[in-house]
């Protein structure tokens, strides 16, 4: 009988010859195949007839040696080490991780960075809430994050394997922005799926219209698979990164406005963010700037795009220096500003919040793995 579904711990590079020799193949770990294959860039080998019956054309296999010769059982897949500070992590899905190292650097903004942005038309209040002067700030353990926002491709894999609907869904509507009103109101119809952009999502877009809860729930699948896959060291997990490891990671060692420097005028070619000038009105490919829009830490988009949601609950007085709880009730930490955002409202140190089951058209998030929060 053909094998059409199989259980196992398995790494993408490792094992993808294997299982390319396994055409009859529908589904890997309750995923469907074909999605496996269209992520590896695999195509299983074509079948042959067998006395009637199809069968795998299987590559050719070395002549057993004496060293081999009695291992009788058949091929294992067998758990992959934890990933090790100082390198990135592939997880199973195809989702690249970048290692952050522990560190230290001065949280929030200075009152001329404030006055700056309040310049630039950012309101007062909202400037308020980066505190008063920056604070030395440690990042104690080193945690990896996101090389980029999580994708659209990544998120159905998501919906795929789990059939996990979104608030947004289940509620038939999520927040665009009313020119008009000049301010964010609800509209029918818009999904992760259908973000009211005007043009149709590629797979290399990210995704927004997912609440703080659904990018937790992603969270939740994801640290299962690796845990189970044996890529999560002792005492970490997948998450949301708490709100001073976002803007640690953002400034990549830079205490200016943006990671690139102090000017505007410098993140022309980097960012995607206010006007058709970077040449998107709405959200572009992830690291569709390359090496340009990339920090020192080889992160992209980490201004601009969409916003990121963060772990921490929301307070409008300051960012804190471990997760923080006891905020406004329901809200949580967006950061990084969007397609959308003004120059001065996407700045490493500024701040914003959304409810935790409020799905946003500019609001998506990228993923961490650091230690147990």
């Amino acid at each position: 009988m053909p094998l059409r579904e199989l259980r196992c711990d398995w790494q993408p590079e490792r094992d993808k010859d294997v299982l390319a020799t396994l055409p009859t193949l529908q589904k890997l770990n309750n995923e469907q195949t074909s999605m496996v294959w269209m992520r590896l860039k695999i195509k299983p080998v074509a079948a042959v007839n067998v006395g009637g019956a199809s069968a795998p054309r299987l590559p050719a296999i070395a002549a057993p040696t004496a060293q081999s010769r009695g291992a009788e059982a058949p091929p294992t897949f067998k758990p992959a080490a934890p990933a090790q500070p100082g390198q990135p992590l592939m997880t199973t899905t195809g989702l690249e991780l970048l290692y952050i190292p522990p560190g230290e650097f001065l949280l929030g903004s200075t009152l001329e960075e404030r006055a700056w942005a309040v310049q630039k038309g950012y309101s007062t209040q909202s400037v308020k809430r980066e505190g008063g002067q920056p604070r030395k700030t440690a990042i104690k353990q080193g945690f990896w994050l996101g090389k980029t926002e999580v994708t659209v491709g990544q998120w159905k894999q998501f919906i795929a394997m789990t059939g996990y609907q979104t608030n947004a869904e289940k509620k038939g509507k999520a927040k665009v922005y009313d020119s008009g009103k000049q301010t964010f109101v609800e509209k029918d119809g818009v999904s992760w799926q259908e973000p009211a952009f005007v043009f149709k999502l590629k797979d290399n877009h990210p995704v927004s219209c997912v609440s703080w809860r659904d990018a937790v729930a992603f969270c939740e699948w994801l640290n299962d698979r690796e845990q189970k896959a044996g890529r999560l060291a002792a005492g970490y997990r997948v998450r949301l990164p708490t709100e001073a490891e976002w803007e640690y990671a953002c400034r990549a060692g830079k205490q200016t406005k943006f990671w690139w420097g102090d000017t505007t005028e410098g993140g022309e070619g980097r960012v995607n963010w206010y006007g058709k000038q970077d040449g998107f009105e709405f959200v572009s490919p992830v690291d569709h700037f390359g090496v340009r829009g990339r920090n020192k830490f080889g992160l992209a988009d980490m201004i601009g795009n969409v916003e990121e949601w963060c772990l921490d609950e929301y307070d409008p007085a300051e960012a804190h220096d471990e997760p923080y709880k006891g905020g406004i009730p329901g809200s949580r930490v967006v950061r990084g500003g969007a397609f959308c955002h003004y120059h001065a409202a996407a700045r490493c140190a500024s701040r914003d919040q959304n409810g935790h089951v409020s799905a946003c058209v500019t609001v998506g998030f990228r993923v961490a793995v650091g230690p147990e929060r």
